[in-house]
């Protein structure tokens, strides 16, 4: 469809439109010019990422987790965090097995489990009261909803925070309780944080696996592209104790060996600079937390008076928004398809040139309904 009807806008795929902060682009230059570096571009290297990579990323995220990381045993680098994802249910999931999500849930998550042929189990979240919820962080699970879903069958929980699509952050609470069911039952957490540095408040986010007992069951996921705009080069990385990695780093060898070193050799140079200016004013993850909320109050400012609603994220790059109390006012008659959430998201692409993405993706076919004339 985008191909056909071209957008002014694409808000829809979540790619930046600009391109990254001066630091990457200097990198990129460096790496393709630099006669020192001719091994990146000569043959491929260690699968569990590039060396310094590692040992940048574990300085990052020992301080960040507030913990140390081994760079050598507790850290592989991936092909994005999509190969991340893919590579962790891969490694601990077989047909029929049961994995638990909250919903709406990343959709991605749903088809990696139907490619492994496991069942995703749905833990709706919901406003604790009934109201429509304000803010994204209105939004919980019902605790005894969450105990019922876990069975004989649950080998996973995956736990996207923040969330996307509606950029929910979970609280120390609601964490400490998941944890203590998936301790239970004995359950490996798959937890996926690539917008973990893409919030409003600098206290909101906490990392599950840092949590009493947690790391030891748990695999946390993080994408270089979301962090520095660099969606492109294909790097992510996933961290947890050194068992849980193993089958990973084995899957990603026997399918791509390592992860491209030029794309690597980047992201070690940005990373290695932001942690000497870690927690100070000329961070870019200081920037990029304050850019992200003065683009949010942007995009909330302009559906003022217009009818539809939108749930205030408070983490993301996202908006929910929801077009139920206007859609009488849309003349959606030319688009045919029986999919309600897509003859909205085809008359925005057609007669706006706006791209958008259907909001009933992100739920499970029972409860589609929630998102009839919902556009993330």
């Amino acid at each position: 469809m985008l191909r056909e009807h071209p957008t002014q806008f694409d808000f829809g795929r979540g790619g930046p439109n600009f391109n990254p902060y001066n630091i990457a682009l200097q990198a990129i230059q460096t790496v393709g010019w630099n006669e020192t570096f001719y091994e990146v571009h000569r043959e491929s290297g260690d699968c569990r990422g590039k060396p310094a990579l590692r040992a940048a990323l574990a300085q990052l995220f020992s301080a960040l987790m507030k913990q140390t990381i081994n760079a050598d045993k507790e850290i592989v680098v991936t092909n994005g965090a999509y190969q991340g994802l893919y590579l962790a249910i891969k490694s601990y999931i077989k047909p029929g097995d049961e994995v638990i999500l909250f919903e709406p849930f990343y959709n991605i998550i749903v088809d990696i489990l139907a490619l492994r042929q496991a069942v995703p189990v749905y833990v709706p979240l919901r406003t604790s009261d009934g109201q429509t919820a304000r803010q994204s962080n209105d939004l919980t699970f019902d605790r005894k909803a969450l105990e019922a879903a876990f069975t004989n069958k649950t080998k996973m929980l995956y736990i996207n925070n923040p969330n996307n699509p509606i950029g929910k952050t979970f609280t120390e609470e609601e964490l400490l309780f998941i944890g203590q069911l998936c301790e239970k039952h004995d359950v490996i957490i798959l937890a996926d944080e690539v917008y973990q540095l893409h919030i409003y408040d600098s206290d909101s986010h906490i990392r599950i696996a840092t949590l009493p007992g947690m790391w030891k069951r748990t695999i946390t996921v993080s994408s270089g592209g979301k962090l520095f705009n660099l969606n492109g080069w294909r790097v992510g990385w996933v961290i947890g104790p050194e068992d849980l990695l193993w089958s990973i780093r084995m899957g990603l060898y026997y399918s791509i060996q390592s992860v491209s070193r030029v794309s690597q050799q980047v992201l070690t140079s940005v990373i290695e600079i932001e942690n000497q200016r870690l927690n100070s004013k000329d961070s870019y993850f200081s920037y990029l937390s304050k850019e992200s909320l003065s683009k949010r109050d942007r995009f909330m400012s302009a559906f003022e008076g217009t009818g539809v609603d939108i749930i205030k994220p408070n983490s993301g790059i996202y908006l929910f928004a929801n077009f139920s109390n206007v859609i009488n006012k849309i003349d959606l008659s030319s688009e045919k398809d029986t999919k309600r959430g897509l003859r909205l998201t085809y008359w925005l692409l057609k007669q706006k040139k706006l791209g958008t993405f259907p909001g009933d993706s992100y739920y499970s076919k029972q409860n589609k309904h929630l998102a009839e004339y919902v556009v993330r």
